[in-house]
């Protein structure tokens, strides 16, 4: 499927249109962009200048959330009401990301949780989608990628801290009514 959007639309090369495509995003003469869909199976890796393209390295690998160095961040940084540091202290610590050059898979498995005096049940998620390096620096990388939920490009950075530990917002997209000091750290596992 080809189609031409309009100059509005973030053109980064490489996006994820859903889990089971790639979708290539080529910018054309006058502001206006390519779009094809290719299933995943006959996509290609992404091309570009090895110089011309920022690197992913420090993302490369397993990363874990941290409950114990998020929770510390949030308590001294970040304006949470008490229900709030709750249900994070309880849902921190589990979400597993795994990089590769082009790939990020996250997974937080199921969750019981105490709200309000009761236990209720959180499904987990897998994602599983391709992403390209928009910028990177010593102490940051950001991928550009197509939000699984809305369908949209969206931009996450990722902060780097040393080499086993980087954090990122939770809520880099206002999805939620947490504080902008919010984040969520992680430590790298393998």
């Amino acid at each position: 499927m080809n189609r031409t959007i309009g100059p509005a639309m973030l053109c980064m090369g490489l996006l994820s249109a859903s889990s089971n495509a790639q979708a290539v995003y080529k910018c054309e003469a006058g502001g206006a962009v390519t779009f094809q869909q290719i299933p995943c199976e006959a996509a290609p890796p992404p091309t570009a200048r090895p110089s011309a393209q920022p690197s992913s390295a420090m993302l490369i690998g397993q990363w874990r959330s941290n409950r114990e160095r998020t929770m510390t961040w949030l308590r001294l940084h970040a304006s949470l009401k008490d229900a709030q540091d709750s249900f994070l202290n309880q849902m921190t610590g589990y979400l597993t990301l795994t990089f590769t050059s082009n790939r990020v898979k996250s997974v937080m498995p199921d969750r019981d949780v105490q709200v309000a005096g009761k236990t209720i049940r959180f499904a987990g998620t897998s994602d599983d989608h391709f992403y390209l390096v928009a910028a990177a620096t010593p102490t940051l990388v950001s991928i550009s990628n197509v939000d699984s939920t809305t369908g949209s490009a969206t931009v996450t950075d990722y902060h780097f801290e040393g080499p086993d530990t980087m954090w990122t917002r939770f809520d880099p997209h206002g999805k939620t009514a947490l504080d902008s000091n919010a984040r969520e750290y992680f430590r790298r596992t393998r």
